[in-house]
């Protein structure tokens, strides 16, 4: 359900739609990739390989050379720590149907197989974003901040991917939610408009309905629920990787907002010319959150291309 401010008439829907899908789901991402996948002289954006074609650009850095290797500390799936990258192609039509922008969130875990093997827990440590117009052009019509309280917040409730038992990674309807407890059907109940309802949570214990995003222009708060649905099809590779496909289906509410300028819920669709992918590699135990968060587009840089 689409919520539209009083003051959200197309001059505000031109400058609040470029930041808002991308501002809503990242760690400064929409800035740091801006510079990371500048625009070249044809106006395409550069960076790593395609996932599967032109415009479905995976957020590396390929001007650094190939990483390293994979650690050599896991033993399959069933111990060591894993860097995890989920990159999911979608788009959003914030001026109207007539102009549909590419919008790419990456986010970013660790992992560690349960102690039965039958499932993988994903820290989350951060999501970062790229938003491109209808003609491929970077939008940077604000800067955003998530706020460490919500990072530390989602972290706590690790996103768990049950595993086959083969030796690969596959899984079906997996439910990742911001701000949201107690739903009948998690993964199909409608999400709630309203601060009010029983569903919402503040899960980053700010006092305030749901997560909340800090908007920097323009400035102020969103408070918001999120559902990701994640199909994984199954992995392949070896040698310290497991990649696979992935199919993901977004919903989100605003739930409130320090203005009414802010309070706009525009969806996020599949992007269908692409094929969004999951990567995971093995790293040492001491490899942190935050060494994931500041190297991911070199350390996924020579990843396997997903089957």
């Amino acid at each position: 359900m689409n919520r539209w401010s009083p003051l959200g008439a197309l001059a505000g829907a031109a400058l609040l739609g470029a930041c808002f899908f991308a501002c809503q789901w990242g760690e400064n991402g929409l800035t740091r990739l801006e510079a990371l996948n500048a625009p070249s002289e044809s106006g395409a954006p550069e960076g790593g390989a395609p996932a599967n074609g032109a415009g479905c650009v995976l957020p590396d850095d390929t001007s650094a050379g190939s990483s390293a290797a994979p650690s050599t500390s896991c033993l399959g799936l069933i111990s060591g720590q894993w860097a995890v990258r989920l990159v999911q192609f979608e788009n959003i039509a914030p001026l109207g149907p007539s102009a549909v922008w590419n919008l790419t969130i990456t986010d970013l875990f660790l992992a560690s197989p349960s102690n039965d093997a039958t499932s993988l827990a994903l820290t989350f440590c951060g999501e970062e974003n790229s938003l491109t117009n209808s003609n491929g052009q970077p939008e940077a019509l604000g800067e955003n901040t998530v706020p460490p309280a919500l990072v530390t917040a989602l972290a706590n409730a690790p996103l768990s991917v049950p595993l086959p038992g083969n030796g690969t990674i596959q899984a079906s309807q997996v439910v990742w939610l911001w701000g949201l407890r107690n739903l009948a059907n998690p993964a199909t109940d409608p999400l709630p408009n309203n601060a009010d309802a029983g569903t919402v949570w503040d899960q980053d214990m700010d006092g305030n309905p749901g997560v909340t995003v800090d908007v920097v222009s323009p400035m102020g708060e969103i408070y918001l629920v999120k559902r990701a649905v994640l199909d994984f099809a199954q992995s392949s590779g070896s040698g310290g990787w497991y990649i696979g496909s992935l199919q993901s289906t977004i919903d989100q509410s605003i739930v409130g907002a320090t203005s009414v300028v802010l309070d706009i819920n525009v969806p996020i669709t599949t992007n269908s010319n692409c094929t969004s992918v999951y990567q995971v590699k093995c790293v040492d135990p001491s490899f942190t959150c935050a060494s994931l968060v500041q190297g991911y587009q070199t350390l996924f840089a020579n990843a396997p291309p997903a089957p």
